[in-house]
This record gives C-alpha cells, structure tokens and sequence, in this order.
C-alpha cells in the first residue's frame, strides 16, 4: 500500500507506544489506519483475534474492514482471510454489545437483554412523560401544584430532565452522584428539582429493564461499570488485546475515552488513535475534545491533502484560525493540496439589504449556482466557473450537496425547497421526512391517537395546538386545572395530593362537558367542543367502517390538508403522501390486521426510520441534490458542496450545566443560589461550544472536491452575532487574496416550462383541497373513471415490485389500482380475488406450507424475518439460534401467547435447517433488512432489501420466503437485483429466493443482462404512461380476476375461453 513520507512515519512508531495522529480534512486517516492495522496483521503476524478497530460508525468499520479484506485476498493467506470473518473491527456500541452478550452474567446482568431501537426509547420516554404529567414517578417530590404551568411548559421540564439524564450517564455518573452534590443549604426548589431528576434517572433505568432491554448508554456505560467491578473479566479483555487503533478519536465521549484507559490496562499504551481536533462537531452528543488533545503519546501530523483545491483549503484555513486556540497552532495545521492547481472560483452570496425576502434571495442564488454548474447557463456577477480536474465529466445533480447546520424550523430548509422546485432540480432531503409533510403527518397521526387511545393526553395536546382546534396556552393551563379538579371530585375528594390523582386524566376527561364549561376563553371552548364532536364522529366511523375507508374519510373530514397547503406544498406531494398512508391500510388488511391501532403503530415506525435512521448508512437515490446536515456529511465528500444559510443558531445551547464535583446548574436557578455567572467550568464549557460553531463549517467547506458556495442571508456590516461566521468568511477571502465571485442580488434565470411549482401557482387555497379531496376519495374517483378515462391524475411517483408487475400485466388496471386510488372493495363490484400483486413485501398473504397451525402466515413470515436479522447480524462462527432469541422476538411479534410453544419450536427447526445451509455461510453481508428508493424521471422506485451479500465482483440479493413458492416472486427478486444494479452503478448483482421450513430450498434468479433489460423497458414505459398520463388497456388472461372489468370499457369476457 503507497503511502507519502507524512503517512510512512506512523508505521515507525513503536510497537508499545502510545501515539495519535492527527489527520485533517482529506489526508487519507483511514489509509494509515488501514496500512497499521495489515503491517501487525502481515509483517508482525499478530492474529486477527489479537486487534482490535474502534471507529464511530458502521459505516466506517464496514469499509475499513472492506479495504483489509482486499488486501489480504490479494496476499492469498487464506488462513488470515478466515479469521477477518471474525476480526474486532467495529464501531464502540457494537464492541459493547459483544462484550455484553459474552460477560452479562459476570456484570450481574441478565444474558438476554436485548438491545433498545428508537422506537423502543421513544415509547418508555412517552410512557414517563405521561407519569410525569401526572406527578407518578416513583420517588418525584410533591406535586405540580394548584397553579398547573401550560401542558408545554410540562414537558419541557420533563426533556429538560431527560437530557440530564443522558449527559449525566454520559460522563459516568450515578444518580446517587447528583444526589451527593446537593448542600445542606441549598434552596428547596433546587432540591426539589434535583430529586425530580433522579426520579426520572430511576424510572427510565427500572423501564428499560423491566423490558429486558439495554440503550445506547448501557452498550458503554454497562462494560465501564462492568471492568471496575470484576477485575478478572476486565484482566481478560486487556489481554486479548496486542494493539486497539481508533478512528474519529475527537468524537469520542468521557465514557468512550474511560473505556479504552480499562482496556489498556490504564496507561493508553498499545493505543494508537486517529483524529483532527478541527473536526470536533459532537460536543451536543457528549463528544469531548479534550480526548485527543490531552491523549499521551507522540503526535504524527498529516498535512497532505488528496480532496480539494488549494483556494478552498486556505479558505477553511483561514477561517478555521479566526479562533483563538487554533490561531496559536496556525502553522502546524495548514493542510498543503496534492495538486497546486488552478481550482474553480468560490461564490459568494448575501443581499445588498435586508428585507422579509432575504432568505428567499438567498435561495434563489442557491438555485442559480446549480443551474449553472448542471446546465451552462450564464449567471449575471458570476464568472464561468473553471473546468476542474483534466477529464472528468460534466457535473451531475448528484454530485452537488447542500450543507446546512439543521433541518429544522428556521433553517432555511422550506425556502431552498422551494427554489429547488420552481427551478426544477430534482433533490432529497437527507435523514427526515420532506419539510412539507412532517407538520401534518404528527398532527394526523395525533389525531388517530386520541381517538384510539382515550387515556392519550399528550396526543390531544398535539391536535390542540394545531389548526382548526388550536388554543392558547393560558387556555391549555386553565383545562388542565379544571380536569384535576373534577379527576379529584371523581375520586371523591380524598385528601391525597392532586398529582396522586392526576393520573386519572384522560383526553376524554380534558374535553368533557363540565371540564369545558370552566373555560374563560369563549372561542376556546367553541373549538374544544367542536374537537370533542369530531372525535366521537371518528370513533362511531372507526367501529363501522373497514380500515381503508375510514382513512379515506379521516383524510377528508381533518385538517391535513389544510396544514400541507397552508405549509406550500403541491397537490402531487399532498397526493402521494396520503396514498402512502392508505397504501399502509391496504397492507395491513391484507395481513388481517387492519386495526386503527396497528396502523397508528406502522406509521410512527415508517417516521422513526426516516428521522431516526443512521443517513450515512442509507442507500441514496442517484441524480439528486442531497440536502442534508453538516453532520450527516462529516466523512463524506462532493464535487460541489453548498455551505448555505451561514449564521450562528438563534438557541439551541443546553441551558443546563453538570459538573461531577459540584452538582448540576440551572441557567434559571439564580434564585436557587446555583446560577452560572462566575462558574469557569462553565464558562470554558461555552467557548467550546462556540468553537465548535467555527469547526462545524470548515468540516463542511472542507467537503467540497471542486466547487464551493457560501451564503447568509444577512448582508455585510450586519451587527450581533448572528452574522459572524459569514463576515469572517469574506475577511478571509479578501485578505488572502483567494478568488471568489461575489453576489449581491438574486440572479433571475427563466423558470423551466414543466416546473412542478407552477402547477401551484396561483391556485387558491380552497380549490387546491377540494381538488386534492376529490382525488383521495375513492368513490368520487370511481364516478370520475366511469365518465372519462384517464386525463385527470397527476402522476403517482413511488412504486414498488408490486406496481411494476400490474403495469406490465395491463397499465390500466394498474392505473386504476395505483393512480385513481379506487380499492376493489369500493369499486362497486364486490370483493374479488386477492391478486399476488397485492402481497405484502414481508408477509405473505398466500397460504403458507411452513407456519405452524392456527399462526397468521404473514405474522409468521415477518417473525421469522427478524429471526434470520439477528442472526446473521452475529459473527460467522457465532451464528446460531438460541431460546432466548426465539423467546424475545416472539415476544415483541403481537402473536397470541397461547402460540408461544407452537412458533417457538417450528422456527427453532427452520432456523436450523438454515443454518445448515450455504445461505448462512456469507462471507461479507453488506446489508440486512435495508429500505432502498431511487429516481428515475418521474418515478421513485423502492422497497426492502432482506439481505445483500458482497461476492467477487458484485453482489447478491437474497430474499426469505416464509410462504408457499408463487410464480412472482422471481420477479420481486429480479426488480431487487435491478434496483440494486441501478443504485451502485452497474455492479454485477446476482439474485436468490430462499424458501424457509423444515429444509431450506433456494433458487437462483435470472438476473442477466436481458432480465434487467426487459425491467428497464418496463420503467421507461411506466415513466411514459405517468408523464402523459394515458394508460393503454392489455386485454387478455388477466381480465379474468380483474375487479374493474364492470366499467372497463376494453374488458374482456372469459366463457371457457377468449372471445
């Protein structure tokens, strides 16, 4: 492996020493690291068994592990290629999780725990919110009082609590240790509060074991906790060990840094750790720089740069040394480009003026920049940007990135959203749910709560704040005051503390007669009234009507899609989102589950995976603009990266401090005697974090490959902080002489004729609902099919294997399935046969040969999917089924407990039987169980991945089957394989069915080049069909199960045969 002479010297240190490295910004760390880790693996010949790799993400150990395995392939050792099957190369939860699962008895801990996902931690969080409402977590002192606070302020208090928790745990603490720092003379509010906060310490903890289950701060703290108690185990893994190498080492946390201090025995020898300080961004999520710079050992310094032209090298420089710290290293830290070349000139932006418009120039300047990279298209004050590096192509949508500080409100997000659709760049916004769609999806999803769920306060409080039923606080407060009373009147006035009895209040009890008659605010009560009504109208509609259709109606008779227009979005984007949400009712009846409940529950998980999601593990789609977060981007890279809406956030900084020695302090406790004016740690605490301010833009700009953008909406010479890190920008630009455009006003470039936008444009708001109103419900859109065929439809944009298949089997009934929306059910013409094309993704709908009797066969298929994940998610050679693993995934499947033998014992022998098989013997699984959605034209295509394997050369999808064999599923694999095919660029993709049971069959999928070419046939007809919106009718076989042929004006007649 070539490494330059910076790089070479790592590789000389000795082989006890401790040592760091401090790689900057495109320097090649995982090179070195990589390089170190096959110099003790193929010249010291230290067994893979004996090292261990730290890095921050999954993402980053899976290509480091990658990289290793290639080399050594390369080599030919086979003896060291099967122990990389088993090599410590992981991130430091999964590292903490394989301790666990070996030691857990040895710390006291009980064997089969499993491990927290978001959705696990959001519901124990949901469930001590509402104990907190209602002053029932064990050991919380007294009450809310007689002067109950907004339901708002309630809550905040409450994540106010939780995050001390986390940051508390984070740095070792107990909840005795808070406890501890309280004095003698501390006010009593202060006691009070700290009490409150190890209630809600305690009670978190007790939840999660009651559950069986650890979090992320477990995965670390637990195996801490863990090698101090029990000296033998830790003496154990310190001497499994010969060297530990680390990535990302400024990222990690005071828990992380304790960890590695155990591991090595105390000293940090035998430790060598990578980093850059200048890319310290995770202070919020307990990241301590003061690792790396306080880390012993010799330094080696990378300066050699690989991804970026010089002029925006000194830029980051130069900005980066605006601080203080670094201004004092500034020669040790300047990175030196691989080439002197010319770069591109950097472009800047921000308005002459400021004005209600600025962040909407801003935009519109964003939106030019690309035009003009994508497209050619001259941009007045901007100079033709310089052709880049010799020979590479135009640049793509896809190679184009918007950095921004966060998604959320006030971001800039909507307005660039905005330019980007009147402009017509196709984008995605990474890591969250289009900012369009999110207000509305939580207000509906609340909505469905509180109908469901009478007990579901918090629910209500969400439909409360959110129009036509909005109230102000002070009449939230006066509700709740007038409902504990009448909950402690209910009780028959017991003499015990209001919040004993406030757990009796319920949303039902919030919005009764009596409570409401209490209200001041006129108006407020008219709409609580109008809420109450509407509630009782769902819940009589819910118990009558089937799923579908009580969603068709929800959607209608709600406020959705008055919040989406209201926010700016599209009829098209309104559509499809709420076809997504019917298309989930679809798929739940199908599984015989079409309750309210369990839909509620499928679409806050569908919310959790996209917000919660790791992005930087997400398979993006190709020929996009990514927007997303400077975090997300952190060891990513771009041709042209667009650091936009630069300025310093408005709030966001922890108004909390905690100290080990001296106990928590509160921004608002100066009445407490514990405010934060004359506390240094505190202090030193706050020029951290405007440090990290500074570093979290030159992490972004140093993204950049070839073009760079910078923006603010602000103009120049603004006072206050807000404008800042964007003056000192144009201060480095102009002192070191660096080329760059500067713009001052919003380029006007013409809009494309086709813009989505434009549809729009001009409509008011009432007709947009009703149009997009008419389109949801199934029975206008029938009369609308009967009395002219398609014309009237916007586009359907998301398609699955399903859609595609009915496309090609007849385009229109695949238009009036998937574009009008129309049911079967609802076609007037009676319920029909069930169509494979309406199979589930993981559970079967087809009778099944494998699940055992009386078991849902589509709730078995999905059980045995979560089977198979965990398992192959083991090691190689420790791939195996065990009754624990059996019982907790059953446990969690919603399967009557009567089923619990039955299922345990048939999966236990499927399970078995697979791991016989050559299926379980995958020597490098990409992913498992993974979403995937790509674009082309005006389609998005997507789906679920079960498994992808690495082979030579390319890859192989495997797809489980718990069901009988069906004729499409060929197809469904098939539609994988291109997809996967389309994603990664022309990889070889192989494709295999997996039939679960007793005895394991697979089959290989033709998925050669004219399999995939008959599917790029089909998607570009799809894409034709949906541009021109005509649906061409395939008469033939499949009319024969057609529900539509009634009014199917090509329908033909089967009578023993074809007429």
């Amino acid at each position: 492996m070539e490494l330059n002479r910076e790089q070479g010297k790592v590789l000389e240190k000795g082989f006890d020493d401790a040592a760091k490295v401090m790689a900057g910004a495109g320097t090649g760390k995982t090179r070195v690291l990589v390089a170190l880790y096959l110099k003790y693996l193929l010249q010291d010949r230290i067994s893979p068994d004996r090292l261990l790799a730290l890095t921050f993400t999954n993402k980053a150990a899976a290509e480091m592990k990658k990289r290793i395995f290639e080399r050594v392939k390369a080599v030919g050792d086979e003896v060291l290629l099967r122990g990389l099957y088993s090599a410590w190369i992981m991130n430091f939860h999964s590292f903490g999780r394989r301790v666990l699962s070996g030691s857990s008895p040895s710390f006291g801990l009980d064997p089969s725990l499993d491990v927290a996902g978001p959705v696990d931690t959001a519901r124990i969080e949901q469930l001590l919110l509402r104990k907190y409402e209602a002053g029932r977590l064990p050991g919380m002192p007294g009450d809310l009082g007689e002067d109950v606070p907004s339901p708002k302020n309630i809550r905040s208090r409450f994540e106010r609590c939780l995050k001390i928790v986390h940051k508390c745990r984070s740095m070792l603490m107990k909840p005795e240790d808070l406890l501890a720092a309280v004095r003698e003379d501390d006010h009593a509010d202060y006691k009070n509060f700290t009490a409150t906060v190890v209630a809600v310490w305690n009670a978190y903890n007790a939840e999660l074991r009651r559950r069986k289950l650890v979090d992320f701060d477990d995965m670390i703290e637990q195996v801490v906790e863990g090698f101090k108690n029990n000296p033998l185990v830790r003496e154990i893994y310190t001497n499994q060990f010969d060297q530990i190498l680390v990535d990302e080492f400024q990222d990690t946390s005071e828990a992380q840094n304790e960890l590695l201090r155990l591991l090595c025995g105390g000293d940090f020898q035998k430790i060598t750790v990578v980093g850059d300080e200048k890319q310290s961004i995770y202070r919020w999520r307990d990241a301590r720089v003061e690792n790396i710079r306080s880390f012993p050992g010799r330094a080696y310094v990378l300066k050699q740069n690989y991804r970026s032209p010089q002029g925006i090298l000194d830029l980051a420089h130069r900005f980066i040394c605006k601080d203080d710290y670094f201004a004092g290293k500034r020669d040790e830290i300047r990175l030196e480009a691989e080439e002197q070349q010319e770069g591109a000139p950097l472009v800047v932006f921000h308005p002459e003026e400021e004005d209600g418009r600025s962040s909407e120039m801003e935009a519109k300047a964003l939106a030019a920049w690309i035009r003009h990279l994508t497209e050619g298209i001259p941009v007045e004050g901007m100079s033709p940007l310089i052709v880049p590096k010799k020979g590479r192509e135009p640049i793509e949508h896809e190679d184009i990135a918007i950095l921004l500080r966060s998604l959320r409100d006030g971001s800039g997000l909507k307005e660039y959203e905005n330019a980007l659709r009147m402009h017509d760049i196709p984008y995605a916004v990474v890591g969250g749910t289009n900012a369009l769609e999110a207000n509305a999806l939580r207000t509906l999803l609340a909505l469905l709560s509180a109908v469901v769920f009478p007990e579901d306060t918090h629910s209500l409080l969400i439909v409360l704040e959110a129009m036509p039923f909005s109230i102000n606080d002070a009449a939230l407060a006066e509700l709740f005051v007038a409902a504990r009373k009448a909950a402690g009147t209910a009780k028959g006035e017991r003499d015990e503390a209001a919040s004993d009895v406030a757990e009796e209040l319920s949303a039902d009890l919030l919005l009764s007669p009596d409570v409401l008659s209490v209200l001041s605010d006129d108006e407020a009560r008219r709409r609580c009234e109008l809420l109450r009504r509407f509630i009782d109208s769902l819940r009589m509609k819910n118990a009558k009507r089937d799923l579908r259709t009580f969603m068709i109606e929800a959607l209608e008779e709600s406020s959705f899609f008055y919040q989406l227009f209201e926010d700016g979005a599209s009829r098209e984007i309104a559509r499809n989102l709420s076809l997504e949400l019917l298309s989930e009712a679809e798929r739940l009846s199908q599984r015989n589950d079409a309750t309210l409940a369990a839909f509620i529950d499928r679409v806050r998980r569908m919310i959790d995976e996209r917000e919660l999601g790791e992005a930087s593990e997400a398979l993006l789609p190709p020929k996009r603009v990514r927007i997303m977060t400077i975090h997300q981007a952190k060891g990513l890279e771009f041709p042209a990266v667009a650091v936009a809406g630069m300025k310093l956030p408005k709030s966001g900084r922890d108004d909390y401090f905690v100290s080990k020695a001296r106990g928590l302090f509160l921004s608002d406790g100066d009445e407490w005697g514990r405010g934060l004016e004359h506390l240094d740690e505190r202090d030193e605490e706050l020029s951290t974090l405007d440090q990290e301010e500074r570093c979290l833009r030159y992490v972004a700009m140093t993204r950049a490959k070839e073009y760079l953008f910078v923006s603010s909406p602000y103009p120049e010479g603004r006072s206050g902080k807000q404008s800042t890190l964007f003056a000192d920008v144009l201060d480095c630009l102009r002192e070191g002489g660096i080329e760059f455009c500067e713009l001052r006003r919003a380029p006007e470039l013409p809009v494309p004729a086709f813009s989505p936008s434009r549809v729009v444009d001009g409509d008011p708001l009432g007709a947009a609902v009703e149009a997009a109103t008419d389109w949801i419900s199934s029975r206008k859109a029938v009369e609308a099919v009967r009395e002219d065929l398609p014309g009237k439809h916007p586009p359907v944009r998301f398609v699955n294997w399903r859609a595609l298949k009915a496309f090609g089997d007849c385009p229109l009934q695949y238009y009036y399935r998937s574009v009008a929306g129309i049911g079967e059910e609802l076609a007037g013409l009676g319920e029909g046969d069930v169509s494979s094309n309406e199979m589930e993704e993981k559970g079967e709908t087809i009778p099944s040969e494998v699940a055992p009797k009386g078991v849902d066969p589509a709730a078995y298929g999905i059980f045995m999917h979560g089977i198979l994940e965990d398992v192959m998610r083991l090691p190689r050679e420790e791939r195996a089924v065990s009754l624990d693993l059996l019982e907790g995934r059953f446990s969690r499947s919603g399967m009557p407990e009567k089923l619990r033998a039955r299922v345990v014992e048939t999966a236990a022998k499927s399970v078995q039987s697979f791991l016989q098989s050559s299926l379980a013997e995958a020597e490098w699984i990409e992913c498992l169980e993974t979403p995937f959605h790509f674009r082309l034209g005006r389609i998005i295509f997507r789906g679920v991945l079960d498994r992808v394997d690495r082979t030579d050369g390319g890859f192989r999808v495997v797809d489980y089957k718990a069901g009988a064999e069906h004729e499409d599923y060929e197809f469904q694999v098939r539609f994988y394989a291109w997809a996967l095919d389309k994603i990664l660029g022309g990889k070889k993709v192989e494709g295999v069915l997996a039939f679960l049971g007793d005895e394991v069959r697979a089959h290989e999928v033709d998925t050669g080049p004219r399999s995939l070419r008959a599917l790029d046939t089909a998607a570009e007809r799809l894409e034709m069909a949906a541009a021109s919106n005509r649906y061409d009718p395939k008469p033939g076989e499949v009319c024969r199960e057609c529900a539509y042929s009634e009014f199917c004006p090509h329908a033909v007649k089967f009578v023993g045969r074809v007429e």
